[in-house]
């Protein structure tokens, strides 16, 4: 066994997706929060004390057939995804929308990732 330092110890954990939705206009919100390594326990509903320097994220629209059609970054908690650029990114897309969420660590960069389908 050889021994290979990787980085995924230091990758921040996938963020906690707890609600996606589409509206009657095709839009997709999804809502996330951002999990830590570190004092990552929440104390009577506490926010999750960040162990990153900075908050961000990296969300893939995922093509039909497993590529990535688009990558969308942001500092907030969540995303709103206009049902136009869904058409301009995946042509037709009528049925279920999958997305990967990463946020994004000072050290390694991306870390785990969060799937959705909406």
């Amino acid at each position: 066994f050889i021994w290979a330092n990787t980085g995924r110890s230091k990758m921040p954990y996938a963020p906690d997706v707890r609600e996606h939705w589409r509206d009657g206009d095709g839009n997709v919100t999804i809502k996330w929060y951002p999990r830590a390594r570190q004092n990552n326990g929440l104390i009577n509903g506490a926010e999750v004390v960040l162990d990153q320097p900075f908050e961000r994220y990296e969300i893939d629209v995922m093509a039909p057939g497993g590529g990535v059609a688009h990558t969308l970054s942001t500092t907030d908690r969540f995303i709103v995804i206009a049902d136009a650029d869904l058409t301009t990114w995946l042509g037709s897309h009528s049925g279920a929308i999958n997305c990967n969420i990463y946020q994004i660590g000072d050290i390694v960069g991306r870390g785990f990732c969060a799937k959705v389908t909406v």
